[in-house]
């Protein structure tokens, strides 16, 4: 998770609470003086409706909240190819972004292909 990103979440991308939940934000301009934002954030099976501050704070005070807003991470996936070079080192090839593809590309010394993951 990163810290809040107001334009980020304007443009789409994913939000969550500070403890992780999945955060759906329905209105920025709420008119409020404090917590413009408006955000339905799952509980159990159902969504619950809180307002935030632009800053994605729940609450306004100095405590650090868990329903406070947070940019979710971002799941990625791709596939590399593992060669042995002529020293014998093992090392990475480019990344691809489908097996079919990363296997479509092997070169005769390729040891394996394999799935790569990160969180940004």
């Amino acid at each position: 998770m990163k810290p809040f990103n107001l334009e980020l979440a304007k443009q789409g991308h994913p939000v969550c609470t500070r403890d992780g939940k999945p955060a759906r934000i329905i209105c920025f301009d709420a008119k409020h003086p404090i917590y413009p934002i408006i955000a339905l954030i799952e509980n159990g099976g159902s969504e619950e409706p809180y307002a935030f501050s632009i800053d994605g704070i729940y609450y306004v005070e100095s405590i650090i909240k868990d329903k406070d807003l947070m940019m979710a991470s971002v799941k990625h996936e791709s596939w590399i190819n593992i060669y042995r070079n002529e020293n014998g080192v093992i090392t990475p090839g480019r990344i691809y972004e489908s097996k079919k593809e990363a296997i479509k590309c092997r070169m005769p010394d390729t040891i394996d292909t394999i799935k790569i993951e990160w969180e940004e």
